[in-house]
Formats: C-alpha cells, sequence, structure tokens
C-alpha cells in the first residue's frame, strides 16, 4: 500500500527501530499509570475528557509510561495508533508522516475502516501530497464518518511532540511543527470521532499557550504533570536501587565484588546521587550504564565517577549523555546570551532576603521590559518550571540539581554555558542598586548574604 511509503514504521510502539523499547519498572509509576489506565478504559458515555496529556521536564521518564500505556492498551485491544516523535529521525521529527501513520494504523486496529482509507487514496493518488489538515480530513475524519459506531473508543499515544522539530533547525519552524501536530488532534476531537488521545511532552511555552488558547483542547483535556508526581523520588531511588543489586549479583561482575566486605554502595553516596537525580530517571540511568561497563569494575567506576576530574581524563566522562542533551537544549535558543543572564539569575542569586522574587522584580532590579524574563526562558521549560502566567509572587525553579551542577562545572558546560562568579557579583550588585533606589525594601535585606 502507497500509504505505507508514506507513513514512519518506526514511530510505531512495536517498531524494530525501537526494540527493544523503555519500559518502566515494574513497581515504579505505579500512581501515573493507574491514572491514566483508567483514563483510557472509560466507556464514552463516563468520559469527560478525551485528551490526556503527560507532561514534565526532560529526563523523566515520559517515553517508558508512553510504551507501557501502549502496550497495556494493545492487549486490552483498545490502542488505535501510536507515533514516538524523535528528533535525531528523520521519519519521526517532523508532522509529514504523521496523518498518514495514523491513517495506516488505524485501518489495521479498525478493520471496517481499511477500504474506506484504500477507496480514498484510489480515487485520489495525490492525497499524500496534500496538506496535513487535507490528509486528516480525507484519510481519518470521512471513512470513519462511513463506517457504523464503534463498540469502544480507541486511544491514539503520540510521544515526544516537544521533539517534532520540522526540517529547518529553527526555534520558529520547530514551534510551528508542534502546533501544527495540536491543530490535527484538535480537529479529530472537534469531529467527535471514537478516538481518544493520550499526548506526553515537555511543557514548552508555546505547547501550554496552544492548550490555554483553545477550549476545543483545554476544556477536553486532562494534565499530569510528572514533576509534581509524589512517589517521583522514591520511583527512582526503587529503581536505582534494584539495578545495582542487579550489577553486584550478576555473572560478569561477580570478581569484582569477592574481596568486598562493605555494602556497596556505601550509603552516604546513593543518597546523595538519588538527591541529585531529583526525580530523573535519566541522570541514574547514566550512572548505571557506567556502572554496568562490562570492560570495567563497577567498584572502580563508582569511585572514578565521584572523582569526577579522573573520568574526564581518561576520555569516559559517565555524564557525557547528560551532557550533551543539557547542551542540546541550551544552545538551540536563538538568544542564547539574555538565556544564560536568566539562568544565572536563578542559580546564583540568594533569594533569602526576597522572598517572593518574581519575574517582574527581576526585570526591575536588571532594568528590564516586562516580560523580558519569560521570554528569555521560552523554549527551556523542559528544565525550567516558569510560571505560565506572570503571576506575582512566582519565581522560575530549576526542576533538577544535576544542570545546576553542570552549569556550573567549565570543564562540562564549556565557557558559553558556564555560570561562574562574575553573575553573582552582576547579580548583587544590581541589587544594591535596586535596594538604593527603593529604600522600603532595604529592611527586607537585614542579616543577608546580600548586605554581607
Amino acid at each position: 500500500m502507497f500509504l505505507e511509503q508514506c507513513s514512519a514504521p518506526g514511530a510505531m510502539n512495536d517498531s524494530m527501530e525501537r526494540f527493544p523499547p523503555p519500559r518502566c519498572h515494574a513497581e515504579t509509576r505505579k500512581r501515573a499509570l493507574g491514572t491514566i489506565e483508567h483514563w483510557g478504559t472509560l466507556p464514552r458515555a463516563d468520559r469527560e475528557k478525551r485528551l490526556f496529556w503527560l507532561h514534565g521536564p526532560v529526563g523523566m521518564g515520559k517515553t517508558t509510561i508512553v510504551q507501557t500505556i501502549a502496550e497495556e492498551f494493545e492487549a486490552k485491544n483498545i490502542l488505535g495508533a501510536s507515533f514516538f516523535f524523535s528528533r535525531t529521525d528523520n521519519n519521526r521529527n517532523r508532522a509529514e508522516r504523521f496523518v498518514a501513520s495514523l491513517a495506516l494504523q488505524l485501518a489495521i486496529s479498525v478493520p471496517v475502516l481499511k477500504r474506506h482509507v484504500e477507496a480514498a487514496l484510489r480515487a485520489n493518488p495525490t492525497i499524500l501530497r496534500k496538506a496535513l489538515p487535507i490528509q486528516l480530513k480525507k484519510l481519518i475524519i470521512e471513512p470513519f464518518r462511513k463506517i457504523p459506531p464503534l463498540d469502544d473508543d480507541k486511544v491514539v499515544a503520540i510521544d515526544g511532540l516537544d521533539e517534532c522539530e520540522g526540517s529547518r533547525p529553527n526555534a520558529q519552524d520547530k514551534e510551528r511543527e508542534q502546533l501544527l501536530i495540536l491543530h490535527l488532534i484538535e480537529t479529530m476531537l472537534e469531529a467527535d470521532l471514537p478516538l481518544n488521545f493520550f499526548l506526553a511532552s515537555r511543557p514548552e511555552a508555546w505547547i501550554q499557550e496552544a492548550f490555554e488558547d483553545s477550549p476545543a483542547l483545554s476544556d477536553t483535556t486532562q494534565r499530569m504533570d510528572l514533576f509534581e508526581d509524589s512517589e517521583k523520588d522514591a520511583d527512582v531511588e526503587l529503581y536505582f536501587r534494584d539495578h545495582l543489586e542487579r550489577i553486584r549479583h550478576s555473572k560478569r561482575h561477580r570478581f569484582c565484588f569477592s574481596n568486598l566486605t562493605e555494602p556497596w554502595p556505601p550509603k552516604v553516596t546513593t543518597t546523595s546521587i538519588i538527591n541529585s537525580a531529583s526525580g530523573q530517571f535519566a541522570y541514574v540511568d547514566v550512572i548505571i550504564r557506567y556502572l554496568d561497563d562490562p570492560y570495567s569494575n563497577p567498584v572502580v567506576q563508582l569511585e572514578t565517577l565521584f572523582g569526577g576530574t579522573a573520568c574526564r581524563a581518561n576520555g569516559a566522562d559517565p555524564m557525557q549523555q547528560l551532557d550533551d542533551l543539557y547542551r542540546q537544549i541550551l544552545l538551540a535558543r536563538p538568544n542564547p546570551s539574555e538565556t544564560q543572564k536568566a539562568l544565572a539569575w536563578i542559580v546564583n542569586t540568594d533569594f533569602e532576603y526576597l522572598p517572593s522574587v518574581s519575574f517582574r522584580l527581576y526585570e526591575a532590579i536588571m532594568g528590564y521590559e516586562p516580560g523580558e524574563m519569560a521570554r528569555s526562558l521560552r523554549g527551556l521549560h523542559a528544565l525550567v518550571r516558569v510560571p505560565f502566567d506572570g503571576t506575582e509572587g512566582e519565581r522560575a525553579v530549576i526542576y533538577h540539581r544535576s544542570l545546576v551542577e553542570f552549569l556550573k562545572s567549565p570543564e562540562r558546560c564549556g565557557t558559553e554555558l558556564y555560570l561562574g562568579s562574575y553573575w553573582t557579583f552582576l547579580f548583587r550588585y544590581r541589587c544594591l542598586i535596586y535596594l538604593s533606589e527603593n529604600p522600603s525594601l532595604a529592611s527586607l535585606s537585614a542579616g543577608s548574604k546580600l548586605s554581607g
């Protein structure tokens, strides 16, 4: 079928390209998985929200959740289609093959749909060269209207919307491409098809804005913020400890532990790693892979990891994968100098003397126009929690301690991203000027590091 040639088979949950796919550890993410499974299996008559948006910062395990849910729903025969975006795959990092991929899978999961999709392609073989909204209308919406009502709705699982970056590597194209996908989802919701949508992405500013601006999206969406999951730290710890046990008892490492009499790793080391992870599975994953290297000794690897400079000197930095991810996100910004300045404010400023620091106060202290900080951080919502509406008193928060460690290490982040002592001096200097111009606020600095 020509439809298959224009689709992205590698984007499916069971594709060979993604094998073996990431799955949730059996004892983790129970609350999140339970909530999503309950949503997906509700009868249409009991369903209030037809779109479930799972969002969270980088490295929180969104893809593993979508994969696990897709497999669960497929086993229950309610998965209609799936699409896993990936910025490193040209078939999966743009919207071009999205509609064809969904149409192909829906024609398989809803067999009665197949002949109507094939008829549409025979009637107009150029459909797959048309704009995506036209493809959607001819290959999905109109065929669904020609079949009897389904007994149960199907779920379309879409992962990594933020990785749909388009053919041109610039911020504007990326936003347009992702908003196009949201528009296609919105169109299917408005068409009242027997489809529900499970979407996962980072909480990018333009994605949040699209939900706020569209009643068709906002009114029908159930949201889950993984960063707010109270179980995230416990889940990461369980996941990490389980892999440590596996490494310690694996046959390939058995001689490395033969003379070890003390607990491994030391409790203080494990606690330090869990605290640095801040609920970030990606952080402990790179450590696990480093310790489990088949040609190395896990005990020595752990000592090297906390030696820091030794591992880099040997050309085997275990944090390289995470560092590359941070660097890719930060350097993609169109105004990196302003972004660095905003990040430096969040990282280096002691907020104890100004308990309700907000974007507005930052802008006042730095002499910026209103909205400047939000614009500087646009595109970094995967790394920084940014108040969406600029609420008075709210301030930006960096999600993961590992990012702060990265930005404060010139060996890891490079000179263009390094946040050194210059920034601390600059902000304290600007704060002193601001307080001198606003004497009524001076009392807030009493006893603080600023006044020292």
